[in-house]
């Protein structure tokens, strides 16, 4: 039912695995996560948000090896504006486990919100998460080749999850709009599926020379298609 996006169904389902074992710590992990897409879904947030921090917070005392509840917990209190609480729990979950690329990747989004964290801090961080994540990346035997000559226009190629209402829509939105046609193409690879495009979306898509949904495709065939 949550891969179906039916959270209002989702949450008696969890709600009943509850009854039938109060200690069931993944049933209240999975029912904090259909409150909060629930309350996104239906504009309920501040009352959805609530329960879901109560349901995580009980599914944490039952098991607090959990890294990736303390992973959730965390993105739902950034959401909510509590970044230090939110730093604190990505913090706990990658202590348990530090492979997890992107959840590291989410502390170290949230680091810039916090008044007390600086660049070098940052920066220090960044080299950690390549550290870990990236030691036994290799790079791509990407072939060279002259240019017969220099290209009209200058290629420039963005891959996220963000090109809608998102702090990375908004951000890149404002960028790209400003840049001549004439002189620039630019190639969006949106990482999302295609019911969260929106409005953002929309004007994003007019500035572009390509738009690619590569939500489907695993890094390989991604780093395939930018290549090509």
């Amino acid at each position: 039912l949550m891969a179906l996006e039916r959270y209002v169904d989702a949450i008696p389902c969890f709600e009943n695995a509850i009854k039938r074992d109060s200690g069931y710590a993944l049933a209240y992990r999975n029912l904090a996560g259909a409150y909060m897409e629930y309350g996104r879904a239906q504009g309920r947030m501040a009352e959805m948000y609530e329960k879901a921090i109560n349901a995580f917070d009980k599914a944490l005392s039952l098991n607090p090896d959990d890294a990736v509840g303390f992973t959730n917990r965390a993105s739902l209190k950034m959401h909510l504006g509590f970044q230090e609480d939110g730093l604190g729990d990505y913090q706990k979950s990658l202590k348990l486990n530090p492979y997890q690329p992107a959840a590291h990747s989410d502390y170290i989004l949230g680091m810039h919100y916090v008044s007390r964290v600086s660049a070098e801090t940052l920066f220090e961080e960044l080299k950690r998460w390549e550290d870990v994540h990236c030691k036994d990346v290799q790079p791509a035997d990407i072939k060279t080749f002259k240019r017969e000559r220099v290209p009209e226009k200058l290629k420039i190629g963005m891959v996220s999850r963000g090109f809608r209402r998102h702090p990375v829509g908004y951000m890149v939105l404002k960028g790209v709009q400003n840049l001549p046609k004439n002189e620039f193409a630019l190639h969006f690879y949106a990482d999302m599926k295609p019911e969260k495009q929106d409005s953002i979306t929309a004007r994003l898509k007019e500035t572009a020379a390509q738009w690619s949904d590569v939500f489907t495709l695993d890094d390989i065939s991604l780093r395939q298609k930018i290549i090509d």
